[in-house]
């Protein structure tokens, strides 16, 4: 699943043409997207093409997208451009391994092999065999979703935050950066 605004920036299209392609795809497998936006007509349209119509799920706009976290398998977003996505650190912290393209913070905040996939922004082929890859070994998938969410307790909470904030203003009084 994914949680994303349906616009052409964050290529839903590129994941449902991917998610068409992966290698080991099951009946009962099915992509849901937690958004909206001007991208979800020609996302429907386009199941249909792919024969995917009963497959695509698009839950629409959440006002807490967390809530549904616990029912993917994974987290999966294709992004041609992001800054640093909420919506990984929060499927992170769901215990989600995570499919990111390697576009702005994906890179900071996904692990590649240890938490998740990162892939080149477009690429629906290294898109594909990483989803495949994280629905062929449940064991994995469950390894990089607890790491992940280590990951996440470690570096993006609000307890890492404030800790992180004391021990710059500790280095700064001690150095005397204090003083006007």
């Amino acid at each position: 699943g994914s949680v994303t605004s349906l616009k052409e920036i964050k290529a839903p299209a590129t994941l449902l043409r991917a998610f068409a392609q992966r290698p080991g795809a099951r009946a009962d497998d099915r992509l849901v997207f937690i958004g909206d936006g001007p991208e979800a007509g020609r996302l429907e349209r386009q199941a249909v093409e792919l024969g995917l119509r009963d497959t695509l799920i698009l839950a629409g706009q959440r006002s807490e997208p967390a809530e549904l976290l616990p029912a993917f398998d994974l987290f999966a977003i294709a992004s041609l451009s992001e800054g640093f996505s909420n919506a990984v650190i929060e499927a992170m912290a769901a215990g989600l391994p995570v499919v990111a393209t390697a576009v702005g913070g994906n890179a900071e905040a996904v692990a590649d092999g240890v938490t998740g996939r990162l892939v080149p922004a477009g690429d629906e082929a290294a898109l594909a065999g990483a989803i495949g890859e994280l629905l062929a070994d449940p064991g994995r998938s469950a390894d990089w979703g607890r790491r992940g969410r280590q990951r996440v307790v470690e570096h993006y909470s609000l307890q890492a935050m404030v800790d992180a904030h004391a021990r710059l203003y500790a280095r700064v009084l001690a150095t005397g950066g204090g003083q006007p």
